[in-house]
Parts: C-alpha cells; structure tokens; sequence
C-alpha cells in the first residue's frame, strides 16, 4: 500500500547505512532513498506495477520490508531486491515471514528462477536465505581502487 511508502523509505535509509558501516556496500549512499529515483523505484513496487513490495508489522508498526521484481537481462529472473527489519524488532521472524511470502508471489506469478545478492560478510542474512532453499551459485568478485 502506498501508505506504507514512507516506513519503506526510511528502513531502506537505514538498511543502506548498516550495509556501508558493515563494509558490506562501501559505496552505498543513504541519500539515495530519499532521492526522486528512489522513490518511483519503491512506488513501482509498491504498486504491483513492477514487483512487489511487502512490510513486517509489529505492535500496529512497520518495522520491516521486502522488495522484489523482475530482474533486467537476457533471461527471466526474479529478484529479492532487498529486505530488512529495524535491529530492535530482530529475532521475531519478520525477515522469515516476508521471504516466505515473496516466494509465494513467485510460485503463484510462476517467476523462476529467483535471485538474491547477499554480501558473503552478512552471515546472518546468508544464513536466512540458505534456510528457506537459496544455495551459492555465482561469485563475483569485485577490485577497487
């Protein structure tokens, strides 16, 4: 829902700014979820236009939220964009369920295969995707500087 856009935004803000204190994204710039950019990125999503967007509520808020679609190429793939739940709503299974229900939308929309891009640092999100049925597949190594 729409109305969901602003937690949205703001998760996504902070997930971006964990992935670059991390050194997961060094690059990752939180500015960008504020951006115009941005924002017609999440309404696509939000929307059902392009993808699908999906929030963890907890005690009347929204404290997680998961954005998948389409990924662009040669091939048809689905892609879980990003997922994140605010550190102190942790452990409740929120990113559980809102995996779980992203694969739904892909077995019920027939999307395969689906993809998801993890930092092999982030242990805990390794983990969570290799539960629910994710395994390695492609490794891309990255030079900087």
């Amino acid at each position: 829902m729409l109305t969901d856009l602003p937690a949205i935004v703001d998760l996504h803000a902070l997930l971006v700014s964990n992935e670059r204190r991390e050194g997961y994204d060094p690059d990752a710039d939180p500015r960008w979820s504020r951006s115009i950019e941005a924002r017609r990125y999440f309404e696509k999503r939000v929307s059902g236009d392009e993808g699908i967007a999906l929030v963890a509520v907890h005690e009347a808020m929204v404290v997680g939220y998961l954005l998948g679609g389409p990924r662009p190429g040669a091939s048809p793939a689905v892609g879980l964009e990003s997922v994140f739940v605010a550190p102190a709503s942790r452990r409740l299974g929120a990113a559980t369920a809102l995996v779980r229900a992203f694969l739904e939308w892909c077995d019920a929309s027939s999307l395969r295969p689906i993809t998801v891009a993890v930092a092999p640092a982030n242990a805990g999100a390794v983990r969570l995707y290799e539960a629910l049925g994710f395994a390695p597949r492609t490794l891309i190594l990255e030079r900087r500087g």
